[in-house]
């Protein structure tokens, strides 16, 4: 009886976490403004910076019932960002958002706000080459090998 009753118990906390809403950060809304959201439920101060706010002024970020801490921005011109937050005075980078902008002591989220007309680092829906890494041993360099890249415009292949 004892064992069936924490057999229950465990796959009801299994449960309870699998109904449990995945944070979605950052959320980038039609508007172009962000909301930034982090769970840290037992945080007792978090902040959020932005590279586009000024130097070392980073802002509160609120607190909801769920331990989720959210900050949203204004509408934002179509860039890519780079933002982090910080949890009772330790910076991290936001730990859903797989976008990383890797620093010399720290590393940092990214997001881009999408503009239109497209920006010039937007995809777009045209032929695009290929690049290709090739590795050739160099006598000038004792036999050292040494990478380099080779660029192909659409339909170089075809074309031979």
């Amino acid at each position: 009886m004892m064992r069936r009753l924490l057999t229950i118990l465990f796959l009801a906390s299994f449960s309870a976490l699998a109904q449990t809403k995945p944070v979605v950060s950052p959320e980038v809304h039609l508007d172009r403004s962000i909301t930034f959201r982090l769970q840290a439920p037992q945080a007792q101060k978090a902040e959020f910076y932005g590279d586009w706010m000024p130097v070392g002024k980073p802002v509160p970020m609120e607190k909801g019932a769920d331990g989720v801490w959210t900050y949203k921005t204004a509408p934002m011109p179509p860039s890519i960002y780079i933002y982090s937050f910080t949890i009772d005075g330790l910076t991290i980078a936001d730990p859903v958002n797989p976008r990383m902008k890797l620093r010399a002591r720290t590393s940092a989220s990214m997001v881009e706000v999408l503009g239109t007309p497209p920006t010039l680092w937007d995809a777009r829906d045209v032929p695009h080459g290929d690049v290709q890494i090739n590795y050739q041993k160099s006598k000038v360099l004792n036999g050292e090998t040494r990478a380099f890249w080779v660029y192909t415009p659409p339909g170089y292949e075809k074309s031979k």
